[in-house]
């Protein structure tokens, strides 16, 4: 899960990338519509990564609550 949660962290991080080559090639205004399918994939990753973040949490707050169960 944590390796899965990382992965999801990569993908989100890509957003910037994107950003960054847009901004450093003098594109800085785009349409409503052009950032959002830019942006779709690093937002749904980024969405994913917190809920395992959070599963992770409760997980980890498990299993130090009931170590022997």
């Amino acid at each position: 899960m944590i390796a899965f949660e990382a992965f999801c962290e990569i993908l989100y991080q890509s957003g910037h990338i994107i950003t960054a080559y847009r901004v450093f090639h003098g594109e800085y205004f785009t349409t409503t519509e052009h950032c959002f399918n830019l942006q779709v994939i690093p937002n749904f990753f980024m969405n994913v990564a917190n809920f395992l973040n959070l599963c992770i949490g409760i997980d980890r707050l498990f299993a130090i609550l009931y170590p022997l169960m």
